[in-house]
């Protein structure tokens, strides 16, 4: 097998749909980055102007093979992230290749685990993707765009509580209306009828009556 080094070199270097074909043979090597690359230059290599006539025999098999490729690694590897599939998908879409249905069942089934990790961005190239590749109508498919749909669509906004919360007790310190004088709490409420005299202050223990009332109702 071929190493990773190694296939980023050969991937690289491809100037034509010819060299990227001839890599067909190492895409059983390939990891989630190299298909991703594979796919991205592929649907512009094999596509006109540099690919006249669109895919041949020899493009389409390219394309499959990295299809099924994918599809393993999305079985067996955790490294098929958000990410990485939006990018594979968009290519996917791009070419229009649509693969077997086991190995789209593996790429959407994927995808489909992925939608937490899609952002707004991913999300809408994969809703494009799906639809271009003509996946859209597959089980997989459906379930894959309505579960990005769903993400997309703002919060609801939070429920009022069914029970309000009691308003708070006044401050202990809060001038009650019933208290004639300036000081709220701090003055005792007149005992008595304003007409009456201020003799008439009970005698509650430790209380004295004021020397002085300037200022107290008469």
């Amino acid at each position: 097998g071929m190493d990773g080094g190694q296939l980023t070199g050969l991937l690289s270097k491809s100037k034509s749909a010819a060299d990227l074909c001839r890599l067909g043979v190492h895409v059983k090597d390939m990891t989630v980055v190299h298909l991703t690359d594979a796919l991205r230059m592929a649907d512009y290599l094999f596509k006109p102007p540099c690919l006249v006539g669109g895919m041949g025999e020899k493009e389409l098999k390219f394309v499959s093979l990295v299809l099924a490729r994918a599809a393993a690694v999305a079985r067996q590897s955790l490294d098929f992230d958000a990410r990485h599939m939006a990018h594979f998908l968009k290519f996917a879409g791009s070419l229009g290749v649509l693969p077997s249905q086991d190995v789209l069942t593996s790429l959407l089934g994927r995808a489909v685990h992925l939608t937490s990790g899609f952002g707004p961005t991913e999300a809408s190239i994969v809703i494009k993707a799906v639809a271009d590749w003509g996946a859209g109508t597959t089980t997989h498919g459906t379930a894959l765009v309505h579960a990005l749909h769903t993400r997309l669509q703002p919060a609801p906004p939070p429920k009022p509580a069914s029970n309000p919360p009691p308003n708070p007790p006044p401050p202990s310190n809060a001038r009650m209306p019933w208290y004639p004088f300036p000081g709220g709490n701090q003055t005792p409420a007149w005992p008595f009828h304003p007409q009456t005299q201020a003799s008439s202050y009970p005698a509650w223990p430790g209380y004295h009556a004021p020397h002085n009332h300037r200022g107290y109702p008469p």
